[in-house]
């Protein structure tokens, strides 16, 4: 520590020739885990908003909920719904989305997927709601599925009809663009000429309703709710869109595979295109809060700041592969291989920009001769450069505010240009390069305008100045890469990541390639080791979770640094994460199946309570839970002893039924006996009168 101490001392003497740079963002936190999408929202409207991180994986693609600093608050991972439809075939969650649909305060998911296996080809999307159940608590329940003609590519969702409720809004390559209701009814179907490969929804202020924006391999086209109003072609694939109210005019920005960037006004007439290599996501929005809106186009591994001409302003760079950008709030969300990085705009940056134009102005006033001007537009530069405490632009400034005079002609203003060269040797002979710079610059700005010959001599002096600079430069570029390095091996990594940034910032101000590739190789060092750092503490609290029972927390900490983990090729780490996963999910399935076995034994559903109960009992035989074991037992002894009753009940039902039965039976039988003898007394009168009748007949003859 003392060896770092000594270093900052050292840079403070021999690092006045660096200048203080100011960059557009500063990093709020980062989370490291997979992020492939963002949203922020205040669900349960208590005024904290939650940020939804969306991680996709073949193995378990989930929801990962963090609070506004970046604490993790739980983690929930979408099941694969369709599985036991198709037992040849994989399933597999492709995308996820959330938002708030209806504003009700409960979270809605819409998750596509795709089911690939044996003669099945099928994709879907699905509907689900985080909804609270008693005696549960919040369980994510699927409410509908919808099936698309072929692979879902991206889906958002927006109040397109006005109704109140927002409709979800789906692309796909079956050439489709689908609008579903909050049911999963489809409402409208748009069909396009080739694959659907993104699309996004805004209010254009000359539109009624919002309307749709869709990239396909035709080009850009825009939907309003009833039809396809036009399509702009672009000879390749969009792969993005996004359409804002830029400037109060509708505007779409669109991403194409032969890396040319968009800017598409609302009624399909093009205003802009440029040439931007390895493009991956683009936005617009208010980072700053000033009421400017940027345009942010992401690349690999850069985030470039575009005017309104599309022309490069500033480029931030990250040391990581972005996979999709976000703005909430003022704040703008990098969705990373490795992480989700948070950014907050640096005012400071936007101020000093401004500065830094109108001292410009200035200058270029004070080298033409017209110390009015000049010195009215340094004054004001002065006063931004000292509202963030940037020294050398208030020197500048006060140099062209006391110098400034009303003399204008050629031969004063060449002498005044030799004075100034005159001051530049002077410092360069003292070892005060960065002074010596400033006024060899302005002696030749001022020698060129008024077409001096001396303008060769000052230019031949620059050079010698830069150089030296340079080497003073890279000696502090050197300085702050070994205080990255002890910062490192102290494991304090943030501060290793800030003197590393620094050293590759002068590094590439000097075109030093060699010190350039050092600082890239000690980042991902600094990369490795901190994500191995971070790794052991969510194994850390994996473990104090698993020993607590809290085996949902324990499995989802677990998970995180099994990816961390296995990122870095730490196999026997890797091993035991697994191994907490697999016991915390077998106590989970576990209490599943207990809970599941209570339920129908509370129903009188024996025979599914007892399948359950011992389905609860066999795995905690394996986890060796002696007492969730005994629990299980007494349940399948309760259950045993509510089937003995019920048959017993049943039996005596049975007994009942059968002796009312008899009895009635008995009743019945004897009431027939008894009137029988009235039958046959009746019958034999009639044969008695019948003989009475026949010997009559017989006298007669």
């Amino acid at each position: 520590m003392k060896r770092i101490i000594l270093l900052i001392a050292l840079i403070g003497i021999i690092g006045i020739s660096y200048a203080k740079e100011y960059h557009p963002l500063e990093l709020e936190w980062k989370y490291p885990i997979r992020a492939d999408d963002v949203a922020v929202l205040d669900i349960d409207k208590d005024g904290f908003k939650e940020v939804y991180v969306s991680s996709y994986s073949k193995r378990d693609s989930c929801i990962y909920i963090l609070d506004e600093i970046g604490n993790l608050e739980r983690r929930n991972c979408i099941p694969r719904y369709s599985n036991p439809l198709y037992p040849h075939a994989e399933e597999e969650i492709t995308l996820i989305y959330v938002d708030d649909l209806e504003n009700d305060g409960i979270l809605d998911v819409i998750a596509a997927s795709k089911i690939i296996g044996t003669a099945v080809n099928v994709n879907k999307i699905y509907g689900i709601r985080r909804e609270y159940e008693p005696g549960i608590g919040y369980r994510y329940r699927r409410k509908w599925d919808f099936t698309p003609g072929s692979t879902v590519t991206s889906i958002y969702s927006e109040d397109v009809d006005n109704d109140g409720t927002k409709e979800i809004i789906a692309s796909s390559i079956d050439f489709n663009v689908y609008v579903l209701n909050k049911w999963g009814g489809l409402e409208k179907k748009y069909s396009l000429k080739s694959g659907v490969w993104d699309v996004h929804s805004a209010r254009f202020f000359n539109i009624s309703n919002p309307v749709i924006v869709a990239g396909s391999l035709d080009g850009v086209s825009l939907i309003e709710y009833n039809d396809t109003k036009w399509t702009y072609p672009t000879n390749s694939r969009v792969f993005d869109v996004f359409a804002s109210d830029l400037g109060f005019v509708g505007e779409i920005l669109a991403l194409t595979d032969s890396d040319y960037v968009y800017l598409i006004n609302s009624k399909g007439m093009r205003r802009w295109n440029k040439r931007i290599s390895n493009l991956v996501d683009s936005l617009t929005g208010d980072l700053n809060n000033d009421g400017t809106i940027e345009i942010i186009i992401a690349t690999n591994n850069k985030l470039l700041f575009l005017n309104d001409e599309g022309d490069i302003e500033l480029e931030y760079g990250i040391d990581d592969k972005i996979i999709k950008i976000r703005i909430y709030d003022g704040k703008l969300y990098v969705c990373c291989e490795n992480g989700l990085y948070v950014f907050k705009s640096n005012t400071d940056y936007f101020i000093n920009k401004n500065a830094e134009r109108l001292y410009e102005i200035a200058y270029q006033y004070y080298i033409q001769g017209i110390y009015d001007n000049a010195r009215r537009y340094a004054e004001i530069a002065k006063k931004f450069f000292s509202e963030i405490g940037n020294e050398d632009g208030i020197k500048r400034c006060e140099f062209i505010i006391s110098s400034s005079t009303t003399v204008t002609t050629i031969a004063n203003r060449e002498d005044i240009a030799d004075s100034y060269l005159e001051k530049a040797k002077e410092y360069f002979s003292n070892d005060n390069y960065k002074d010596a710079e400033f006024y060899a610059n302005m002696a030749l700005d001022i020698y060129v305008e008024v077409g001096s010959e001396k303008a060769i001599e000052c230019h031949k002096f620059l050079i010698k100045v830069r150089e030296k600079i340079r080497e003073e430069n890279r000696k502090v570029a050197n300085q702050y890469y070994e205080m990255a390095v002890e910062f490192l091996n102290a494991n304090e990594f943030e501060n290793a990541t800030i003197y590393v940034k620094r050293a590759k910032d002068i590094y590439s101000n000097i075109n030093d390639t060699f010190g350039i590739q050092e600082c890239n190789s000690l980042m991902s060092e600094i990369i490795r080791k901190s994500s191995l750092s971070q790794a052991d503490e969510f194994y850390s609290m994996a473990e104090e979770y698993y020993d607590l029972g809290m085996y949902e927390n324990a499995s989802t900490y677990a998970e995180i640094a099994r990816e961390i983990y296995d990122k870095v090729n730490y196999s026997s780490a890797v091993k035991k994460c697994e191994f907490i996963i697999d016991m915390s999910n077998k106590h989970i399935s576990a209490a599943q199946y207990l809970r599941i076995a209570n339920e129908f034994f509370e129903r009188g559903e024996y025979e599914n309570a007892t399948e359950y109960a011992k389905k609860a009992k066999d795995i905690y035989s394996e986890l060796k839970d002696f007492d969730k074991v005994a629990e299980c037992d007494s349940l399948i002894s309760s259950i045993e002893s509510r089937k003995i009753g019920s048959l017993i009940l049943n039996a005596a039902i049975v007994f009942f039924i059968v002796s009312v039965a008899v009895v009635l039976f008995i009743v019945f039988w004897k009431g027939g006996k008894y009137k029988k003898p009235k039958k046959a007394e009746k019958s034999g009168m009639e044969v008695e009168n019948t003989k009475l009748k026949s010997q009559d007949n017989a006298e007669l003859k």
